[in-house]
């Protein structure tokens, strides 16, 4: 694995579209339940699909044997494939975050439905629709039985309180022993907040060169007072020594800390266009597209879809003391190119055969993930 200079990266940003990703507190609660198709972090999972859910081995930790923790949602539909005019891609954490550079310790599942599905209604959902649309009993069983967040029975729970009182759905849990047991067995939820995704603001060309036009500025009134150098009078020893004194890693540091300059608080990058390459903090190990996996399913090719910025850890609410805390320089996605289906469950053609319950088989797919350990 190798990666190409930082200005081939910067040659390729500028034609590119990117989306950037910021942790913002939902306007309504039910804006982060599934039938918003909401982009996510934290909390319990908003199964695009609720019914054929990931596994039990899917949500399996390799390393540790644990489930593992749910850390954020995309919801990122394509325009050139029917299947997935709604479609979601999910991220999974180890429970020891120390380790999220091992193989498996970080999971990105996909799943996609058709606009005409058995989930949910054809049209956008309405802003008084607040709670899902309800699952059959069979289904809602099945979903259940599948979910170790319980992410059905908790949105139900939530509108059903929200309309007698303002509180949490667990509120009284403790005064149950079974209700208490199943939630202490359930995973660690990080700090729940919406992902509100805005186009990366366009860099002109004035801005690009207000830099270079300082540094001309400088030089002008250096060779003023100074005079200037000839390319013969200037020995070589100095020439290579300036272009040594600035190490490849440093370089690189420096692009990537000019580019989250411009939105500091950015937890997302996205673009799943081709050519597009994850924005790293050190230049080690970032896979060239003829490094990824193809997809297993349907053999296309996989492409970066979307980066985790560092900056996310700082949403999670969790203790940085803690040594199994989770710590990443970033976390990268790379997908099928042509968002095939798999041919599992009801995330092929959401018909009524698909959709039920007794089609055991998960809806969604595991994608490539690459992780680069804290700099």
């Amino acid at each position: 694995m190798s990666r190409s200079g930082d200005d081939s990266d910067a040659e390729n940003d500028i034609d590119l579209d990117w989306l950037l990703g910021f942790v913002d507190p939902p306007r309504h609660a039910c804006d982060l339940l599934r039938h918003r198709f909401p982009s996510k972090v934290g909390g319990r999972p908003a199964w695009l699909d609720p019914v054929h859910l990931p596994t039990r081995d899917q949500l399996t930790c390799p390393a540790t044997g644990h489930l593992m923790q749910f850390l954020i949602q995309v919801y990122a539909p394509t325009e050139d494939n029917l299947n997935a005019f709604h479609r979601s891609i999910y991220i999974f954490l180890s429970p020891d975050g120390s380790s999220l550079s091992s193989p498996g310790a970080v999971k990105a599942f996909r799943c996609q439905l058709p606009r005409k599905n058995c989930f949910y209604p054809f049209d956008p959902p309405k802003k008084e629709a607040r709670a899902p649309p309800a699952l059959s009993t069979s289904q809602l069983e099945a979903s259940l039985q599948r979910d170790p967040w319980k992410s059905e029975e908790y949105a139900t729970a939530k509108e059903t309180i929200k309309q007698n009182k303002p509180s949490s759905p667990f509120e009284n849990t403790g005064k149950n022993d079974a209700k208490s047991q199943q939630k202490s067995q359930q995973p660690a939820l990080f700090t729940e907040a919406e992902l509100v995704v805005e186009p990366e603001p366009d860099e002109t060309a004035p801005e690009r060169d207000h830099q270079t036009a300082a540094l001309i500025a400088k030089y002008q009134r250096h060779t003023e007072i100074e005079g200037e150098y000839t390319e013969e009078e200037l020995p070589t020893e100095i020439v290579d020594s300036f272009e040594n004194a600035v190490p490849e890693a440093q370089q690189h540091f420096a692009y990537f800390a000019a580019q989250i300059a411009k939105e500091p608080s950015q937890v997302l990058r996205y673009c799943f266009e081709p050519g597009a390459r994850p924005l790293c903090p050190a230049p080690g190990g970032i896979p060239e597209a003829d490094s990824v996996p193809c997809c297993p399913c349907c053999g296309a090719s996989r492409r970066f879809e979307f980066q985790v910025m560092p900056q996310l850890l700082n949403h999670l609410g969790v203790d940085v003391a803690d040594p199994k805390a989770p710590d990443w320089g970033t976390i990268v996605v790379y997908s099928c190119s042509k968002s095939c289906g798999g041919g599992s469950g009801g995330g092929v053609g959401g018909n009524e055969l698909e959709a039920s319950p007794e089609n055991n088989k998960s809806s969604y797919i595991e994608e490539f993930v690459w992780v680069q350990p804290p700099v």
